[in-house]
């Protein structure tokens, strides 16, 4: 049987060419679409993650901060070598503060300061030191935190120690960083970090005296004690750095050409622990 196949043709070779064309068009915009919307999820995968982990870190050290001088001085002793903030730098700060909220136990070195001589009340241990610091995850920046305080010594001796947390960021030329929490072991020089936030890109301190006056960061030696002792006011900046430069966004305000492109969030709190310029009173009876 044959098929009448008068007045039927095929495609041209134009009318081939025209819709593979037209196929491919719309392939290309398709794809185009496609690649964008990714992107726009990716970079809000990302920015989600960098306020999540900035904000964690930045909330722990403000709780912390927040507590500078909590027990410090329950009896208003001036010759407690004690400080509510043992050390303030540009980028650290070290606080000490009755953190645990606890009364004394066997296991707790309280116990044995308390019961030493040394001083009537002691509240807060030589384990309640924090110390925020900026660091290389994998151990490679090369500066120093160096501060001065009574951490060694049980009972306690009431004499400064120097205490010195190495590996840190000093300068903060090559971040990220990671936020790490510093604590002071009990009855040691020696201290423990634990990891904070990851990607951040600076932590800025600003130290203000009552009269609201700027004051110059007194670090951490025991002569600069007096200037600690004016604090009054901190206001505290963190900022994270997204892990994924964004070629098409460059920050205005950044000039580091490895940062430039690198979306950032920024945290900034202005905050007045209430316990800096407190001290108590002696026991009835002591």
């Amino acid at each position: 049987m044959r098929r009448d196949t008068a007045g039927q043709r095929g495609l041209t070779i134009v009318e081939i060419l025209v819709a593979t064309a037209l196929f491919a068009l719309v392939s290309v915009l398709a794809l185009v679409q496609y690649q964008a919307t990714r992107r726009a999820l990716a970079a809000g995968q990302y920015l989600a993650e960098l306020q999540q982990t900035t904000r964690r870190g930045f909330d722990l050290l403000t709780r912390d901060l927040y507590l500078a001088g909590l027990g410090v001085d329950p009896d208003g002793d001036p010759s407690r070598p004690d400080e509510a903030i043992e050390g303030a730098f540009a980028g650290a700060v070290v606080l000490r503060a009755d953190l645990d909220a606890q009364t004394a136990k066997a296991t707790d070195p309280e116990e044995s300061l308390a019961l030493g001589g040394a001083f009537d009340n002691v509240t807060t241990g030589n384990d309640e030191i924090v110390a925020y610091v900026l660091a290389k995850p994998d151990g490679t920046s090369t500066g120093s935190l160096v501060f001065e305080a009574d951490v060694a010594g049980v009972p306690r001796d009431g004499l400064v120690e120097r205490v010195s947390i190495e590996s840190v960021a000093a300068v903060g030329d090559d971040p990220p960083y990671t936020l790490y929490r510093v604590v002071v072991r009990p009855d040691s020089t020696n201290t423990l970090r634990s990891p904070v936030a990851d990607g951040i890109r600076a932590l800025r301190l600003t130290y203000f005296d009552a009269a609201g006056n700027e004051m110059t960061p007194p670090g951490g030696a025991e002569d600069a004690r007096r200037s600690r002792a004016e604090i009054r006011r901190i206001r505290i900046e963190l900022e994270g750095l997204a892990p994924e430069p964004d070629p098409r966004w460059s920050d205005p305000e950044d000039s580091d050409p490895d940062t430039r492109h690198h979306r950032k969030f920024r945290i900034v709190a202005q905050l007045s622990p209430p316990n800096l310029d407190l001290g108590g009173r002696p026991d009835i009876g002591r």
